[in-house]
């Protein structure tokens, strides 16, 4: 099912999908949080944006649209060029605004999409819990 915000249409069935998954704690990537370093990524504006690499690898494993590079990085399947932002903003259909929601440290509109503010080591199940808040706020 899509939803629309914004004059964009969500992919909300792909992203409460990630969000099960995700809140199940059980991923297919061994993710060392002590180590964890947020990824950057330019995007649109050439406005740096720093976001959680975690997701992304799970959808490699849970979604056949997703693939792995061969440098190991998870992108969407079919795209010339592909980033992990363009990807992910592509297949949920995310804007900017809502993709930093979900998916970047300290960026969250909690009083747009709910949720809770997400710090840099926040859990798959935190990541989780602000996708379904987001999920009931745009449908």
């Amino acid at each position: 099912m899509k939803n629309s915000t914004n004059n964009i249409t969500i992919e909300t069935e792909r992203l409460s999908r990630l969000a099960e998954h995700l809140h199940k704690g059980k991923l297919y990537e061994n993710i060392d949080r002590s180590s964890i370093s947020v990824p950057l990524s330019i995007y649109q504006n050439g406005r740096a944006v720093r976001y959680y690499d975690f997701p992304f690898c799970e959808c490699a494993h849970i979604f056949k649209e997703w693939i792995f590079t061969p440098d190991g990085i998870p992108v969407l399947d079919g795209i010339s060029q592909p980033t992990v932002v363009d990807s992910a903003m592509d297949f949920f259909n995310l804007d900017s605004h809502s993709f930093q929601h979900l998916f970047a440290p300290q960026a969250q509109d909690c009083d747009t999409y709910g949720g809770q503010m997400l710090e840099r080591n926040a859990t798959e199940k935190e990541v989780a819990y602000n996708i379904r808040c987001f999920l009931e706020r745009v449908h």
